[in-house]
């Protein structure tokens, strides 16, 4: 995963330079957030709760937690709102499609109480990518429609609430 290198290597290093040269193939996998054609699995959403842990766990390492708290809980707030982007296109059953959901904000809610006033979230994140401007746009509308109550869950809590949620909707399939 990209997050898992790129992020805390960011942290460490003093400068960035820029070169024009194509150099980088991105790949698609079966497991990538991206390809909706083989649905969703735990497996699937656990790249990116595994990955986003890892990125956490490196930075609390690294003693840069407090540094860069605001940037991490933006790049949290981006991916898992890009799974609830891609469980809305994807999930056709509401309940299951907002239990699903659920989850993911449990698990943002588990690393980052407050996420919903981080000051990049709050104006709009501005790192340039208009897919991500709409795609917390369109995630806040959607998550806007679900009621839920904010629950205190361990992360083992949290995984398998989500692997109990998932076999509940295969069975419906």
């Amino acid at each position: 995963e990209d997050l898992t290198i790129m992020y805390p290597m960011y942290a460490k290093i003093g400068y960035i330079i820029v070169d024009n040269n194509a150099i980088y193939h991105n790949y698609y996998s079966r497991n990538s957030q991206r390809n909706l054609l083989f649905g969703y699995k735990f497996e699937n959403i656990y790249n990116t709760f595994g990955t986003l842990k890892l990125v956490y766990d490196e930075y609390v390492k690294m003693g840069k937690l407090e540094e860069y708290y605001y940037e991490l809980e933006m790049l949290f707030i981006r991916n898992i709102f890009e799974r609830v982007n891609n469980l809305s296109d994807s999930v056709t059953d509401k309940i299951y499609r907002y239990k699903f959901i659920s989850v993911l904000l449990d698990y943002l809610e588990f690393f980052f109480p407050d996420w919903n006033r981080n000051k990049y979230y709050l104006k709009g994140f501005k790192l340039g990518e208009i897919t991500d401007r709409l795609r917390i746009y369109r995630a806040r509308k959607i998550i806007s429609k679900i009621q839920r109550k904010r629950v205190n869950l361990s992360l083992e809590e949290i995984y398998d609430k989500y692997i109990q949620i998932e076999k509940m909707y295969d069975k419906t399939k």
